[in-house]
């Protein structure tokens, strides 16, 4: 592959990363936003970067193993396979909660390496690099999948709990209110008797004053 060729590739697929992350970082300072043109707008910074590493792909004939054809270490093969790695690392990281994103991200990167073992011919399919490749994709998809459903889990469990802690409080608050009616009703009762023990002795003395006469 031209050095030139896979420099401009650098520099393009860089440049787009950062006026990425530098509008995400305006639409965070921007605050709310709506659900749909989020939506809309993960699925196009998707589509834009799984395509740029599509696009690496191609220039470099869809070819990600350790060995090229000639059976040479290529070091611009490796290391646009570890670039390659690292950006689906990522996808798992940031898509854990969106799992179609995270399929559509690895699917589109590796679509041009997935075309390529297709084109070859039958016995050729079953080398070694090429099986690799494949339990390579499997295994990120399956990862993807399972941290999905550990995400969905957890995120189940905090809202659980959550609730779980409001009816807490809310019953201890209801607990308290209910203690409270009863300190009340015992410090009536307790009033009523006094007055009811007063009544008793003031009838007392009227009786034994009548008697007396």
């Amino acid at each position: 592959i031209d050095d030139n060729i896979l420099a401009g590739w650098t520099v393009v697929s860089i440049s787009i990363i950062a006026i990425a992350a530098a509008f995400n970082n305006h639409l965070n300072h921007q605050g709310q936003q709506s659900p749909k043109l989020m939506e809309l707008y993960l699925w196009a910074l998707t589509a834009v970067l799984a395509s740029v590493f599509a696009a690496g792909h191609i220039l470099l004939h869809g070819n990600v193993a350790a060995f090229g054809g000639r059976g040479v270490v290529n070091i611009a093969i490796n290391l646009f396979g570890l670039i390659l790695l690292f950006s689906h690392m990522l996808a798992l990281i940031c898509y854990t909660d969106r799992f179609r994103f995270f399929c559509t991200f690895v699917l589109i990167s590796s679509a041009p390496l997935i075309a390529y073992q297709f084109t070859q011919p039958a016995n050729l399919m079953l080398k070694p690099h090429n099986l690799l490749a494949d339990f390579y994709l499997f295994f990120m998809l399956f990862c993807g999948y399972k941290l999905h459903k550990t995400r969905m889990k957890s995120a189940w469990l905090v809202i659980r709990n959550e609730n779980l802690i409001d009816y807490m409080e809310s019953s201890k608050e209801q607990t308290e209110h209910v203690n409270t009616q009863l300190e009340e009703e015992m410090r009536q009762r307790v009033y009523i008797e006094e007055k009811l023990q007063e009544s008793n002795t003031h009838l007392e003395e009227k009786i034994l004053e009548r008697t007396q006469d």
